[in-house]
């Protein structure tokens, strides 16, 4: 087996490339067995109203930044209702540590029960889990979107 070749990129002052790029948008099919892209450009294309050529592949969106992961951009971020969880344990603590166990917890609405988090859309979504607590006692809790 030939072994890799490791090539060393020097630095240089890439700061008129990455403001070139700074109101671009990039995206990522998550599902490209199921997903019509050209039907999702054409339709954001009118949506949005623009003319031209729209080119890539668009569902996890976000703004442009520079990025040497190969999965970027992945991450999706959406709110989540918590059902299941006892009147006694509506708290922020409850609800971050429910939102870490899944992604990267954005915001907590404990009045509303739910949270905010961002995960990675890679990786399959869970609907509903056991939760133990302190007391050794567990339940289900279930999760909507």
């Amino acid at each position: 087996m030939v072994p890799k070749k490791r090539i060393k990129l020097s630095h240089f002052d890439n700061s008129d490339l990455i403001a070139g790029y700074s109101k671009t948008l990039i995206g990522r099919c998550l599902n490209p067995r199921v997903q019509d892209m050209k039907t999702l450009l054409y339709m954001l294309r009118r949506i949005w109203q623009i003319e031209g050529k729209v080119a890539g592949a668009m569902v996890s969106l976000v703004r442009w930044s520079p990025s040497l992961n190969p999965n970027y951009p992945s991450d999706l971020t959406f709110w989540i209702r918590v059902l299941g969880v006892p009147i006694e344990f509506w708290a922020d603590q409850t609800f971050r540590e429910i939102g870490a166990a899944l992604g990267s917890v954005q915001a907590v609405d404990v009045d509303a029960g739910r949270l905010r988090v961002t995960v990675d859309g890679f990786k399959p979504l869970s609907f509903e889990t056991e939760i133990e607590y302190s007391n050794g006692e567990e339940t289900t809790m279930f999760f909507a979107v």
